[in-house]
């Protein structure tokens, strides 16, 4: 939707979805899922919501614009978006730029709707917005009902970019050197003034230069085991701009215990084909590799993973590529084939991985945590995982719409997996009291997550008898479970740390507030819309 504005600017509202890392809604339905962002914002009830408290989603417009400001429509817990980027095209490929972020966790200034945050001034036209979100201050995920985009289509004149924006205050110093007017006497006054100002400020440092050691001087006297120890505290991105200042410091920038464990997810808008030279020439003692949200549009293909791990993937223990368009079967074989000793792995979002390919995680014997969120993972390659995966201490299957005939699933966990603490279910709609059977067989549980699944009070009663050791469990969206089932949970579960009854029809709010007098060492979670 494209209409025009009094100034004569372009304001339209998102036209598509591009990417999105997760979303509350299931596949194929309308309600609280990502597709609803789409549009003029609409009436309460179908907007687009989250499964994540930490997500992303881009969204595209049908005419590229001069960013003027950007509306973003927060319906449900407002406060949760924490980054906005566009993206513009090059010759050689897309690139983005980060034009507002909020620091994670602070509220926002208000929750007027809606809300625009200041921007900083892009001279690209833009067809594409990118929001990250974090809610984990909130006590809910945030609901984006829509995304509004004002612009216009020729470059502005900087008057118009600088309307409505924040100037920075001029220096102090400088303001009271320059009087609101000045007379051509005065003027030369005071730029003599300035100029002597400068070269004092020249001989003194050109005086503290001679009296002590330059910075780089004092740091290149260091011992080099003191030198890796300071190296170790910087950030990849500053790790890289100092090994570029000398050849000593390049060589200690290059030592391979630095980069053991990488987390690239900061860094996905820099992420290319680069990367893959860079790792094997620096990292081979890499153990850790967080790829999430890197390398889509192009920027990674699966040839540049599979090279990558060809090189590097002995030593991994730990592998993350989260929301990965370009993470495919033939990665996932190679995964299967060149990291044995893998304790953790997380595809989450990894939507192009099909059918057979998830045979390869038989060959994963050491993995300890693993999560298959939104994937289409079925349920004899992962039922053959369990059974290998003896191990296995953390499992996340929420939103697998494939994965059907779930009994064979947990009945391998209830035979197999005697040392799995925690369990994610997240609307998985083939359970049933026999599943249920099942994973009370799985004594050490201590975190269970069964939401938007019809779970009753004879359920509840299970976990209460069998997972007495029970610290965090949800059951968000059982409509059907009464206060009394809740509580026996609440009483015969004394390292309970966490509940979460949201959504829970039966389940009042005074109820809840008398279980948190009762049980504080218990944290109770309740978010509830009457339809």
């Amino acid at each position: 939707m494209v209409c025009s504005s009094d100034d004569g600017d372009l304001e339209q509202y998102a036209s598509s979805v591009a990417h999105f890392s997760s979303q509350y809604g299931g596949e194929g339905t309308i309600s609280y899922t990502v597709p609803n962002i789409i549009g003029p914002p609409s009436q309460p009830g179908v907007e687009g919501d989250f499964a994540s408290s930490a997500v992303l989603v881009n969204v595209g417009f049908d005419t590229a614009v001069y960013v003027l400001s950007v509306r973003v429509f927060e319906c449900y817990h407002p406060g949760g978006v924490c980054r906005l980027w566009a993206r513009w095209e090059e010759p050689d490929g897309p690139r983005w730029t980060l034009l507002w972020r909020r620091r994670p966790g602070a509220q926002p200034e208000d929750h007027r709707q809606p809300f625009s945050p200041p921007l900083k001034i892009l001279r690209r036209p833009v067809r594409q917005l990118r929001l990250e979100l974090n809610c984990d201050h909130l006590g809910y995920y945030t609901g984006l009902d829509a995304v509004q985009l004002v612009g216009c289509v020729r470059p502005p004149s900087p008057a118009r970019l600088l309307r409505g924006r924040p100037l920075r205050p001029l220096s102090a110093r400088l303001f009271a050197l320059m009087p609101t007017v000045l007379q051509p006497e005065e003027l030369q006054d005071r730029v003599r003034e300035l100029a002597e100002l400068g070269r004092k400020a020249e001989e003194e440092e050109r005086r503290q230069r001679r009296e002590c050691p330059t910075p780089d001087s004092a740091l290149l006297q260091l011992p080099e085991e003191i030198i890796c120890r300071v190296l170790s505290c910087l950030d990849l991105v500053s790790l890289s701009r100092l090994s570029l200042t000398c050849r000593h410091l390049h060589r200690l920038c290059s030592d391979p215990l630095l980069y053991s464990q990488l987390d690239l997810q900061p860094y996905w808008h820099l992420v290319d084909t680069s990367i893959v030279p860079f790792l094997t020439s620096r990292a081979s003692c890499l153990t850790k590799l967080d790829l999430s949200w890197c390398g889509n549009y192009g920027a990674l293909s699966d040839a540049d993973f599979c090279n990558l791990l060809s090189e590097l993937g002995s030593r991994l223990v730990s592998l993350r590529v989260d929301a990965c368009d370009w993470f495919n079967g033939l990665c996932m074989e190679w995964t299967g084939l060149f990291c044995r000793g893998l304790e953790e792995l997380s595809l989450r979002s990894c939507r192009a991985v099909v059918d057979d390919a998830f045979w390869s995680l038989q060959y994963l014997c050491n993995l300890r945590r693993v999560d298959l969120y939104r994937t289409q993972v079925t349920a004899a390659p992962l039922a053959t995982f369990i059974r290998n995966a003896t191990g296995l201490q953390h499992l996340g299957l929420g939103l697998c719409e494939r994965l059907q005939r779930l009994w064979h699933v947990c009945e391998a966990l209830g035979e197999c997996s005697a040392d799995l603490r925690s369990l994610v279910l997240w609307k998985q709609r083939e359970l049933s009291w026999a599943e249920l059977r099942h994973i009370q067989s799985c004594r050490r549980l201590e975190e269970l997550d069964l939401g938007w699944w019809m779970i009753q009070d004879g359920d509840l009663q299970l976990i209460a008898e069998h997972n007495r050791q029970m610290q965090q469990l949800d059951i968000l969206g059982a409509s059907l479970v009464r206060p009394e089932a809740v509580e026996s949970v609440l009483s015969r579960c004394p390292d309970l740390r966490l509940l979460d009854v949201s959504f829970c029809a039966q389940v009042s709010e005074a109820q809840v507030a008398l279980w948190r007098h009762l049980y504080p060492h218990c944290s109770i979670k309740r978010s509830y819309r009457p339809a």
